[in-house]
């Protein structure tokens, strides 16, 4: 069930709150950069959900842009010469990682 939920449930999670911690991640940044463009790269899949978001809760000049080999879960945000990378996949694969390793030691204490 655990395993279930890690890869079916929680990439399922990770697309659809993709759009609002890109907009955590871009709020500090708004305070410095209100004229400065930011440019929001993506998975195909994100960028109508992700540009509508931040079009309705920003008043940046703000450009999503596509890139297909990013994940459901990743994001780059770029302005003023710094990067924010956001990876959702990396932190599934890694609690998926640390489940599978909890039960092969569980496994292995029991025999």
């Amino acid at each position: 069930l655990l395993h279930d939920m890690v890869t079916k449930v929680l990439p399922t999670i990770a697309h659809q709150t993709l759009g609002q911690i890109i907009l955590e991640h871009l709020r500090p940044v708004a305070e410095t950069m209100s004229a400065a463009p930011i440019i929001v790269t993506t998975a195909p899949s994100n960028r109508a959900v992700v540009e509508k978001l931040l079009t309705a809760q920003t008043g940046l000049p703000i450009t999503v842009r596509e890139e297909p080999t990013l994940g459901d879960g990743q994001a780059f945000l770029k302005a003023k010469g710094s990067e924010i990378r956001v990876d959702l996949d990396d932190v599934i694969v890694a609690i998926a990682g640390a489940v599978a390793a909890f039960f092969r030691i569980e496994k292995e204490q029991e025999n």
